[in-house]
Parts: structure tokens; C-alpha cells; sequence
């Protein structure tokens, strides 16, 4: 999929209309997407590329060569590339190759809009998350120029009796005008989507029966990840705790959030300078990290070592742009207030509160710890050799969180890839009351240059508190997105992402606890923020090759187990002819097709046809692997976080007997009886480190 941006208007990929509103929908249709600069396209280039068969842009103006763009186009013959526009085409009025592409043509203006009313030729498509306001913007009026055009949204003009195209589909993609696909609002930055842009895609690119990787679900079951960030790791917290009467925001975190939760897999993220001494730390800090990370549902992560604030500051290499920012970023206050500031940063420090430099809100730095220059060597390489100098020795930190505004430079995200640490952050993923729209759900990732960084898959604490200074109980408002985002597709897994500052207060303390333990009674499988981060870049690997009629094969997915067919109902999967499939789960509509990770290249191939007999994984909460299915049973390798729920579907009636093994030793044994063909158990033990399980009927019905 090509997204083609206009860099004269808009600076780089991660900063286009495309990016921030269309890629996910696109990636959840499963489209990986190649950013374009229209100023770079040129037709000798791409002539010969077959893969080039989709592309979506959305203009705001005419693009500056407008020649080159014809050009570029041109060389795709007729139904050969299909593309959805959005606003502008990038053409003058006058000479709308692109218009004329999609089957439509200008015929004038509507100025005056007081006497309109909405066409809906497509109900399923029109006013998605909001009706358009009661008075519209004037118009340009669009004609479809022949019947292959299919109409989806209109409007008419009773004053002038006319009636113009809003949005269209046809044989070469779809287009809609801006005004009424996406509302915005200006002051306080929300958006709403008018059409149903995931349908507007569909259409746009006529897309049949497919199997599209999904980064949602793994085994049926809705992916739940969480990782925290180390700020606030020395804060003094307000929270008692039993032995501990003054206790540090992280020792609350550990006795509160994490050690009551061992089916909860947490990956906590420090930042190196909070516990080098010569910077921010000292021998207590440094203990309640190694405290932390020797819980076994623990992962240490890695936090930065300076914590920048603004990345891009650092992204020229020259120590003068961190002196410069600050200067062009300090804050101007009265001089009472200046003194009252320091007075105050003192008494922290003195009584060990606060560890920060003084005054800093007089003067804001890009980084937390701004003592020595900038050097991403340190920030990367040097930061995660220091927290794994504090992890065990056998569990290094699989993954580094970028800080701050999380939008790192694509040296920095090069540096961490080729120190083989996964990475995640950025994205502020929220879908609420204040929030209300898919609009406001970012991508899988952001592309930064030649790199991609992993998105968080939901956004933070710091969203909900006001930069953590008000609404402490609020954190738990994640739950709205978590909800919305889940229907009536699901578009997202679960984060629970916060900081080491939210032991602070009991209020956000006693509202995550509520929260944690919400999402761990759910239709969830716990899984290591580093996992999910490896998951998604399985996304971008994951190469699908169709073998015939609804069959296909899978390759190169790396950890992606998942691969999901949309409006789906009632097809299923066809085990003749399918393989490496571990079994299948109809979601919403869509049909959920489970791998067996051991597998490396399934085939799967679907039906409307009734059943073949086969044991069918409908949802588990460990991850399953290894599966070898016999006359009446069946064997795998399992592992997980908390109890091992399972259930199995195609199972003959009957009482059937487990035994779950490690080492050979036996851990757990149960004798489960299936009824209706379906098979439902948990295993109660410790399944961290794989266990075998072998399933066997005895006395099974037919």
C-alpha cells in the first residue's frame, strides 16, 4: 500500500493526515504502508513494481508539481492501481486527472448552504461516529461521469434543486471530500469520523474473503500487556504501607500492584540515572529495582538513562541545541515566584522528596538529567547494560521504552534495534467520553526514516491526571477505551500503562488495583509487554500467498499467531485442507484463526461446508504450542500467567483425563467431561516455564 503526502505541507510520514487518522484503519485491514513524498514520485521508478496495486492519499492543496504527479499516474492503466482520496486530489479544477480516474467531475460550487439535507445511499457507511453539524461548509458539486460509480453519500441543495456526490466508490478506489469524512475541532483537538473509513477502505479496494494478521487476540482470547515507566521511582509516595510507614513510589507499586498479581506480567521500565548515584540514585533505589525484577511475572526494562523529554532536541548530535531549547523555553514568572520555587526544590531535597534540579519549572529542560551532554550511546547501549547489571542474570531486560514524547529520532530507534531489545511507546491511544472516535487510535507504529517504532497499544496514566496533578482516581478511566475499542470491531488489545509516580497516591493506587484485577477476570491472555512488541513486528513480516480458492499460505510472521477473516459468519476453518492450525473463534463477525507457533509455514484454508471432525482450540489463556492431535485426544506444550483456562471445541462427549508435566514430573491432574462436543478445563499451576499436557478420553461417546 503506497500513502502518497504532500512534504511541502507536511513535514514527514509521521506527521501526515494519513498517519494519524487512515493507517489504522489500513493496518487493521491488514496493510502495511510505504509513506511518499509526491515530490519524490516518479513513474520510471515504480513502472515495473507489480506489488503496486493500492494506495490511499489525502491532500489539503494542490501538490507543487502537478505535472510529475499526472506522470506517476499515468502509468497505471485503467483498473490496474486502486486508490481511496480523501480531500483534495492534488490536480487544479481545471484538470482533475484523479477526479476523472474515480468517475467524477466538478460541476461548480454550492456558496450558501442554509437548504441542504444528507443523500444516504449507503446507510452502513454515513454518519459513523456523528451526524454533520446543521449547517454545512459550501460544497463543490460532484457529478459521477458514468454508472460504475457507486454513491455512498450525498447532499442536495434545495435552493438550486441540486444534488451533489459526498463520497463514492468505483472500479479504480473511492474518494470523499474532506469536510464530510472527518470532523475536527480545532480548540480541543478532537475528531470524528462522518463515514465509517474501515468500510470506506472495503469498498475502496473491493476486498474479497482474506485472511488479515492481526495483532489483537492470540488463542481467541484479547491480548493484555502492561508496562510501567520509571518516572517518579524515588518520589516520596502519600501511601502507608504495613511495614513501611514512608515508603518510595516504587516499594508501593511492588507491594500494592505487582507481588499480589502473579498472573499479571509486568514489564517495569527504570531509568539508569535514577539509579546512578552520581545522577539521581543511590543504594535504596537500586534494591527496590533488584526487589521488583526478582518477582518471576516481572520483566526489567529499560527507561532511557537521562529521560529526554524532546527527542528530536538531541537529533543533530550538537550539545548547543539542548542550551538553546531551554533557553527558548523558559518560563517567565515573577520574581516571588521564582524565589518561592527554589525555597521549595530545596526543602525536597533536603528532606529527600525530591531529587530533581531546582527550579525546574522556571526553566525546562529537555531531559530530566541534563548534568553531562547528550550521548546516545549512554542512552541507549550504556542504559541497558545498567539495568541489566541490576535484573537476574538470567532474565536481561527484553525491552526499552522510549521517554518523554516518546517520538525518538531514527538513529536512536536504529541504536536500540541493533542492540536486540524490542522497544514500545508513544501513540496515546485513547477512545472515551472526552475522546470519542477511532480517530484518536494510533497506528501499530510509527515510521521514522528507514525505522518503525512499535506503538504502546493503549495511552497512559499521565492523560488522565492532568500531567499527573489532579483526578488521581481517573487512571482507571483507560477502561472506557479498552471497551470502545473492542466494538463493534475489535481494533486494539489491552495496555495497562502507567508510571512509577502513580504509587504516589492511594486514589490511582486503589483505582489500578480495581482495574488489574477487572482485565485479569476478563476474556483476556496475559502476555510480556516484549512479546506483544515482537507480535507486531510480525505484522510487518507476514507474507500471505494465496494456493487456490480460500486457501493460503502463511510465511515469514515471526511471533504473530494470529490471522483474522472479516464478516466472516459462518465460515470456518477447513481442516482437510488446512495446517499448523491450532483452532478458531468467531469475534464480532470475524472469524479468528489461531497458529500453532511451532508451525513455520501453515496453510489455511476456510469453509461453509459443515465441520470435519477435528479438536478445535477455541480460546486459551496460555499460549499453546506443539499440538499433536490422535484418535481421542491430543498433546501440547503450554505456558502462561495464572490459571490455564482452555476450551476446546469438535471434542467426542465424555470424561477425559489430563496430566500437565514438567520435567517429567507431574504438576496437575484433572478429568474433565465434555458435553455438546465442547471440552472446558483449567489447569491450576505455575506455567511460566512450558509445561507438557496430554489430554486423553476415557470412555468418550460419540
Amino acid at each position: 500500500m503506497l500513502a502518497i503526502y504532500d512534504g511541502s505541507r507536511e513535514s514527514s510520514a509521521d506527521q501526515t493526515r494519513i498517519h494519524k487518522w487512515l493507517e489504522l484503519p489500513l493496518n487493521h485491514l491488514g496493510f502495511r504502508l510505504e509513506y511518499r513524498n509526491v515530490e519524490e514520485m516518479f513513474a520510471e521508478r515504480d513502472s515495473s513494481r507489480q506489488d503496486i496495486v493500492f494506495a490511499v492519499s489525502w491532500f489539503d492543496a494542490q501538490v507543487p508539481n502537478t505535472l510529475q504527479w499526472e506522470r506517476w499516474l499515468d502509468q497505471f492503466g485503467e483498473g490496474r492501481l486502486r486508490i481511496a482520496v480523501i480531500g483534495e486530489t492534488g490536480f487544479p479544477e481545471t484538470h482533475d486527472l484523479l477526479l476523472s480516474r474515480l468517475g467524477l467531475r466538478l460541476e461548480g460550487r454550492i456558496p450558501v448552504t442554509i437548504a441542504t439535507e444528507f443523500r444516504l445511499f449507503d446507510p452502513d457507511i454515513a454518519f459513523f461516529e456523528r451526524r454533520p453539524d446543521a449547517v454545512v461548509p459550501p460544497f463543490s458539486v460532484l457529478k459521477a461521469t458514468n454508472s460504475s460509480v457507486d454513491p455512498l453519500l450525498g447532499i442536495h441543495d434545495r435552493r438550486s434543486a441540486i444534488t451533489s456526490l459526498l463520497a463514492v466508490s468505483g472500479p479504480n478506489g473511492a474518494y470523499a471530500i474532506d469536510d464530510f469524512a472527518l470532523s475536527t475541532e480545532p480548540v480541543t483537538g478532537t475528531s470524528q469520523w462522518l463515514i465509517d473509513p474501515i468500510r470506506f477502505l472495503e469498498l475502496a479496494y473491493d476486498l474479497p474473503l482474506r485472511p488479515v494478521p492481526d495483532v489483537t487476540t492470540v488463542n481467541g482470547r484479547r491480548i493484555l500487556i502492561s508496562h510501567i515507566d520509571g518516572d517518579g521511582w524515588n518520589n516520596r509516595s502519600h501511601v502507608k504501607l504495613l511495614d513501611n510507614p514512608t515508603p518510595t513510589a516504587a516499594e508501593v507499586l511492588r507491594e500494592r500492584l505487582i507481588k499480589p498479581f502473579p498472573g499479571m506480567p509486568v514489564t517495569v521500565g527504570i531509568i539508569a540515572g535514577d539509579m546512578d548515584p552520581a545522577l539521581g540514585g543511590d543504594g535504596r533505589a537500586v534494591e527496590s529495582a533488584r526487589k521488583i525484577f526478582a518477582l518471576p511475572q516481572v520483566d526489567a526494562g529499560v527507561h532511557t538513562y537521562t529521560h529526554p523529554f524532546v527527542w528530536e532536541v538531541f537529533a543533530g548530535g550538537n550539545a548547543d541545541d539542548e542550551m538553546a531549547w531551554a533557553i527558548n523555553h523558559r518560563t517567565t514568572l515573577p520574581p516571588w515566584r521564582r524565589i518561592a520555587i527554589a525555597l521549595r526544590d530545596k526543602l525536597r531535597q533536603a528532606t529527600g522528596v525530591y531529587r530533581g534540579p531546582i527550579s525546574s519549572e522556571v526553566v525546562r529542560l529537555p531531559r530530566y538529567y541534563a548534568k553531562n551532554p547528550f550521548d546516545l550511546e549512554r542512552e541507549t547501549t550504556d542504559a541497558i547494560a545498567a539495568v541489566n547489571a541490576i535484573a537476574p542474570a538470567d532474565r536481561p531486560a527484553p525491552l526499552y521504552q522510549w521517554s518523554g514524547d516518546a517520538l525518538p529520532f531514527e538513529a536512536a530507534v536504529a541504536s536500540v534495534s541493533r542492540s536486540g531489545v524490542a522497544a514500545i511507546n508513544g501513540g496515546d491511544s485513547r477512545m472515551d467520553r472526552v475522546y470519542p472516535s477511532m480517530s484518536h487510535l494510533s497506528a501499530i507504529a510509527r515510521p521514522v526514516g528507514k525505522e518503525r517504532q512499535i506503538y504502546a497499544i493503549d495511552g497512559n496514566d499521565y492523560l488522565f491526571t492532568n500531567g499527573w496533578k489532579a483526578n488521581y482516581a481517573s487512571v482507571g478511566r483507560i477502561r472506557e477505551t479498552f471497551e470502545r475499542s473492542d466494538l463493534p470491531r475489535r481494533l486494539k488489545g489491552i495496555d495497562i500503562y502507567y508510571h512509577a509516580f502513580l504509587g504516589e497516591r492511594e486514589a490511582a493506587v486503589g483505582s489500578m488495583e480495581q482495574l488489574i484485577a477487572e482485565m485479569l477476570a476478563d476474556d483476556t491472555i496475559p502476555v510480556r509487554a516484549a512479546d506483544y512488541v515482537r507480535i507486531a513486528e510480525g505484522f510487518f513480516s507476514t507474507e500471505i500467498t494465496a494456493l487456490g480458492s480460500r486457501r493460503w499460505q502463511i510465511t515469514n510472521r515471526g511471533e504473530l499467531q494470529t490471522l483474522r477473516f472479516d464478516h466472516a459468519s459462518g465460515w470456518k476453518v477447513d481442516w482437510d485442507e488446512s495446517t499448523g492450525v491450532l483452532g478458531q473463534k468467531q469475534i464480532n463477525g470475524s472469524l479468528y484463526v489461531h497458529l500453532d507457533p511451532l508451525v513455520t509455514t501453515p496453510v489455511i484454508a476456510v469453509t461453509r461446508k459443515r465441520d470435519s471432525v477435528a479438536s478445535s482450540l477455541t480460546n486459551a489463556r496460555w499460549n499453546v504450542r506443539g499440538l499433536t492431535r490422535n484418535e481421542c485426544g491430543m498433546e501440547m506444550l503450554a505456558s502462561g500467567f495464572g490459571a490455564g483456562a482452555m476450551t476446546w471445541a469438535g471434542m467426542r462427549n465424555g470424561k477425559y483425563h489430563i496430566t500437565a508435566k514438567r520435567d517429567g514430573l507431574t504438576v496437575w491432574t484433572g478429568d474433565p467431561i465434555a458435553s455438546n462436543q465442547v471440552l472446558e478445563f483449567q489447569i491450576e499451576a505455575d506455567a511460566i516455564n512450558p509445561l507438557h499436557i496430554r489430554i486423553d478420553c476415557e470412555h468418550a461417546a460419540l
